[in-house]
């Protein structure tokens, strides 16, 4: 619950303000006083402010409470605490305080609602922000464990107890006996303090508190006296600011600036946010993995395309690089032929050649060596051979490897070669 930077600590009484102007991490205020009412407060708009109220409104009760969520156990405290309140559970206000694990009671707040309502009454008119609302005892550091704390240097004493203890706003006058509603407290706790010790005001209080010694020695209790020359509203403005389970702006009276408020209120939009997160995240991971699968498949129908366009190919790096640079090759061999080898322009002078021939002529194979053509075709007879010869002689010279007879039809290999 820390507050950051500058912030008001302004205590009610009944008569007025107690102020001082504070810096979060300093140990003394920049400015302090006191004011008739709010209207007077110096504080600007827009000022945060630090409430400490009248402790002697604020009851501190114990209840063990059953396990389940922290709304719950709210939910269940009206009822839990039913007979020890004087009036209908309904109007009042109630603030589970921090509680050790190792206590099985939980100390709970309590205070009227009517109050609450008049304590916050016209600040947000005067453009402040309440954060912090705790009772006197409450704004005291709280003593160390097996150790109460009791400011007895004005009236009503404030009692503060161990962390997860509370405490109290106890009336009384300072005589040579500890007041009787110190030792009511005493009486009621499950484990009585091992030390008392007391903050007084002046040397006479001190010679007063002294004499409490006897009747705590019988007790078994320590006695240590603390003398403290300051104003009680002096002093409580340079304690360090009270735990965040302190502050009693918890419910309707939550301030709006408070983290774990805003923490509520946003956790199912946070909540919307993650999940919209979580399933984008398994859609692009998804969709990774489908894009991966599909860019793997085209490059292997790539490199299949490839190697039936290109089978004498051994060094398979890039297969659309070399497909693109092995056409653009032969593209370039069409169009230039003074830099090509002519095998383009000669399959096509055969092709024509072929064409005119209607014999029954078929091509087994074709091969391409240097600058010869070697032709292997099945003809009828020896007379289409002939015939075959003689036109394609017309583009150059033609030898006749081999000429034979086979199931009924004159199979032959033929060389071709265009004179220049």
């Amino acid at each position: 619950m820390a507050l950051r930077g500058e912030y008001w600590w302004v205590r009610l009484r009944p008569d007025g303000l107690d102020w001082a102007r504070c810096m979060s991490g300093e140990g003394t205020p920049r400015q302090e006083g006191r004011s008739g009412d709010w209207s007077e407060l110096p504080a600007p708009p827009g000022a945060r402010l630090m409430l400490c109220v009248p402790g002697e409104r604020v009851r501190v009760h114990r209840v063990r409470l059953p396990g389940g969520t922290r709304r719950r156990q709210r939910a269940i405290l009206p009822y839990a605490l039913e007979e020890q309140l004087l009036r209908d559970p309904s109007e009042y206000h109630f603030v589970p305080l921090p509680r050790p694990k190792s206590q099985p009671e939980t100390p709970v707040a309590v205070v009227e609602r009517e109050l609450m309502d008049h304590w916050l009454d016209g600040l947000e008119e005067h453009g402040w922000r309440p954060r912090v609302l705790v009772p006197e005892f409450l704004a005291i550091a709280p003593p160390p464990p097996g150790t109460w704390f009791l400011d007895a240097a004005e009236s009503p004493f404030l009692l503060r107890l161990p962390s997860g203890g509370g405490g109290a706003a106890l009336p009384g006058t300072l005589v040579g006996q500890p007041p009787g509603s110190l030792l009511l407290a005493l009486e009621q706790a499950r484990v009585a303090p091992a030390t008392l010790r007391v903050r007084v005001a002046n040397e006479e209080q001190r010679a007063r508190v002294g004499e409490w010694t006897t009747w705590l020695e019988s007790r078994e209790m320590d006695l240590e006296i603390q003398e403290d020359g300051r104003s009680r509203p002096a002093w409580l403005a340079r304690q360090e600011q009270p735990a965040a389970g302190c502050n009693l702006l918890t419910g309707p009276y939550a301030s709006r600036e408070d983290p774990r408020v805003w923490g509520r209120r946003l956790a199912p939009v946070a909540g919307l946010a993650l999940g919209l997160l979580v399933v984008a995240g398994i859609q692009w991971v998804l969709e990774g993995q489908r894009i991966r699968a599909e860019h793997a498949r085209l490059e292997a129908a790539i490199e299949e395309t490839y190697r039936e366009a290109f089978p004498d190919a051994r060094n398979l790096v890039d297969p659309r690089y070399q497909m693109e640079q092995a056409l653009e090759q032969l593209r370039q061999r069409e169009e230039d032929p003074g830099e090509s080898d002519g095998f383009l322009e000669r399959i096509s002078r055969l092709a024509s050649r072929l064409a005119e021939n209607e014999e029954d002529t078929e091509v087994e194979s074709l091969a391409f060596e240097r600058d010869e053509l070697t032709l292997e075709v099945s003809m009828g007879d020896y007379e289409a051979l002939e015939r075959l010869e003689r036109r394609l002689g017309e583009n150059g010279s033609v030898e006749v490897d081999r000429a034979e007879m086979e199931d009924g039809r004159v199979s032959a290999s033929l060389r071709l070669r265009e004179e220049d």
